[in-house]
């Protein structure tokens, strides 16, 4: 009879067998490589990088403490930029809601209309 237990004993565990592992190696090989090529390819103009922690630094110091003198102008900015953007949504739904409908078959009232107006401006919306 053959003895389990010893069986089990004298196995090793490994997470991945050898051919996952080269695979895995593989795969991280051709990533690199990728990589490097997009970051050689791209011309990154490397002294900014470089000063890229100076200027986060900066910019730090330059916005703590705040400054509370200019509360006024930069509250009157952010409720101008909220105007903005909750008027440009507004202009948006009236422009769409139309644009969807028209462009919906089964709410189109003929096909010309579908054809015509529905298709052409939906792309052109885009």
């Amino acid at each position: 009879m053959v003895d389990h237990a010893a069986k089990l004993t004298d196995r090793v565990w490994s997470r991945y067998d050898r051919k996952e592992q080269w695979t895995r190696y593989g795969i991280y090989l051709v990533t690199l490589i990728a990589i490097v090529w997009a970051v050689r390819d791209i011309d990154i103009f490397w002294p900014w990088v470089w000063d890229a922690p100076n200027q986060i630094q900066n910019l730090g110091a330059r916005m703590w403490p705040p400054e509370f003198s200019t509360w006024n102008a930069i509250f009157a900015a952010m409720l101008e930029t909220v105007h903005i953007a909750t008027l440009s949504t507004m202009l948006t739904i009236f422009i769409a809601l139309p644009v969807s409908y028209i462009a919906a078959q089964n709410t189109t009232p003929n096909k010309a209309t579908l054809c015509s107006v529905g298709l052409f401006l939906c792309p052109a919306a885009q």
